[in-house]
């Protein structure tokens, strides 16, 4: 499948999506894995033999699988909720043995448009695992039945995240797409691009490329970011192009980046209401908690 129909598979009007060639890049799988609330080590077994992973963060608004306006059925009970779809060699017995041996994992059923479907739940959380009629990957914290749902109903629509996005994946260790950070819906984090003393800008489209700089093996691995997004305004996008600097310098700081490399390599320009930004380099650590201070880490659970 190309990668604008295993998106298809994602629900629609999430908070966040993104994708990862996992190759040599498996440090920072593991840290998106985390930072969601899910246990890297419960996945390595499938981490170690996925290829690509592509990924949904839904804070209380995903769409439906049905493709209607509510939302889906975890997300509607007010709980955040992340999708992962991976493509790989899952040799399925070898999987399932696995995940019996362990004795950390139950294997259910459940009843998805007529049909019985097998999956996997953690015992000690809300992680779910299972694999889609061609071998994808599924897996989620508690709502899987909307990925069984959207693939058995063939909901392959134009997914959220525009093509020239994907178009980026094949030249890419990474890809962040938020259309709109932080917009976690009712009692959710404020919509909007933190600035250490100044509160918050409204953003949207907020897109994060990043491409490996270190060899495989180097350790930790960093990557090189180019991150964009689009401001409310022109004369927003020119106020963040003064502040935004700083504003990185501090964030960064915080998530333990170098604050002195920061400003010698950052660079920051405008166009219209899109502000660019390039020249960081972070570690998959602090890439991920860079990211999620951005989409507002608190609602995942």
């Amino acid at each position: 499948m190309n990668d604008q129909a295993i998106l298809a598979l994602l629900p629609d009007g999430a908070s966040s999506y993104f994708f990862v060639d996992v190759g040599d890049n498996r440090p920072l799988v593991r840290t998106f894995i985390g930072a969601a609330g899910a246990n890297p080590k419960a996945l390595e077994p499938v981490i170690d033999r996925t290829s690509y992973l592509y990924g949904a963060f839904a804070y209380g608004k995903a769409s439906a699988a049905d493709g209607k306006a509510s939302a889906a059925p975890a997300a509607r009970a007010g709980k955040s909720v992340f999708y992962l779809v991976g493509t790989g060699s899952y040799p399925g017995f070898l999987f399932g043995a696995g995940l019996a041996r362990s004795g950390e994992w139950n294997k259910l059923e459940m009843k998805v448009g007529g049909r019985s479907r097998e999956y996997w739940k953690q015992k000690s959380g809300r992680l779910e695992v299972a694999f889609s009629d061609r071998g994808e990957l599924f897996a989620s914290n508690g709502d899987i039945a909307t990925l069984f749902t959207r693939e058995q109903r063939g909901l392959l629509q134009v997914p959220a995240v525009p093509k020239p996005i994907t178009d980026e994946f094949a030249r890419r260790a990474a890809v962040f797409y938020a259309p709109a950070p932080r917009d976690s819906g009712a009692g959710g984090a404020s919509p909007g691009l933190p600035l250490p003393g100044m509160g918050s800008l409204p953003i949207e489209n907020l897109l994060v490329l990043t491409q490996r700089v270190t060899t495989a093996g180097e350790n930790p691995p960093r990557y090189a970011l180019e991150l964009t997004f689009d401001a409310g305004s022109e004369r927003e996008a020119r106020t963040l192009s003064v502040v935004f600097r700083l504003s990185a310098v501090a964030i960064l700081g915080s998530i333990g980046a170098s604050p002195a490399e920061t400003m010698r390599s950052l660079q920051v320009s405008t166009a219209g209401r899109t502000l660019s930004a390039r020249g960081i380099v972070l570690t998959a650590a602090e890439l991920s908690n860079a990211i999620f201070q951005f989409v507002g880490s608190s609602g995942i659970k």
